[in-house]
């Protein structure tokens, strides 16, 4: 019996996470049972129960450990510059899906259900923080993306930018993960427009202006 240290049991907890999300994403959070996670994992019952008490108390956790690495991968998505929401867009995904300590993909399930009614405190101040901190390392790149007439947007709008994008890759996850979407094209190209529009309404006001 291996010697119970920090990191052993941290080993366990990752192996235990990804059973959880699995089940999840496969089975639903509401049809799925601990024991549908105890058979996954391939742990005893003995073995979750020591660190967890029922289902919600090891969902709960794995919503939270979710979205810490949800977080992660935000953080190395906008570690360098991007071109546009695009750019942004494309790394956010793919640094959320080939992270390696991101363990199974199907964590997905957990961080775009917007935590459910039953969800702990701790889970909900889990995805508000990371949507405030999602929402910051965004507009922080949006504010150096050329707007349309080739001026660099406010900081109201690279914040509007930021909030629409996080929307747009939450949604993008969501849909990927309960309804079959494979593109992405027809939400960035709902942000393009906006964009555009944006830039238009700022042009007539400056030849409102200059009439």
């Amino acid at each position: 019996m291996p010697r119970v240290t920090d990191a052993y049991r941290a080993e366990r907890l990752d192996d235990l996470f990804r059973a959880t999300w699995r089940c999840i994403a496969e089975i639903g959070i509401e049809r799925t049972t601990i024991t549908d996670i105890i058979r996954a994992s391939g742990f005893s019952a003995g073995m979750v129960y020591n660190y967890f008490a029922s289902k919600d108390e090891l969902v709960d956790a794995a919503q939270v450990e979710a979205i810490r690495r949800a977080r992660g991968a935000v953080e190395a998505a906008t570690a360098r510059p991007t071109s546009g929401p695009d750019q942004l867009f494309e790394r956010t995904v793919r640094a959320v899906a080939t992270r390696p300590e991101a363990g199974d993909n199907a964590m997905l399930a957990l961080w775009v259900m917007n935590v459910s009614e039953r969800s702990s405190d701790d889970a909900r101040a889990a995805l508000a923080e990371l949507q405030r901190f999602a929402i910051a390392r965004f507009s922080a790149q949006a504010a150096t993306w050329p707007e349309a007439d080739g001026g660099l947007p406010s900081r109201s709008h690279a914040r509007a930018d930021a909030e629409l994008l996080v929307s747009i890759v939450l949604g993008f996850f969501a849909q990927q993960r309960f309804a079959g979407l494979t593109s992405s094209q027809p939400l960035l190209d709902a942000m393009r427009a906006a964009r555009r529009h944006r830039a238009a309404l700022r042009r007539g006001r400056r030849f409102s202006r200059g009439a």
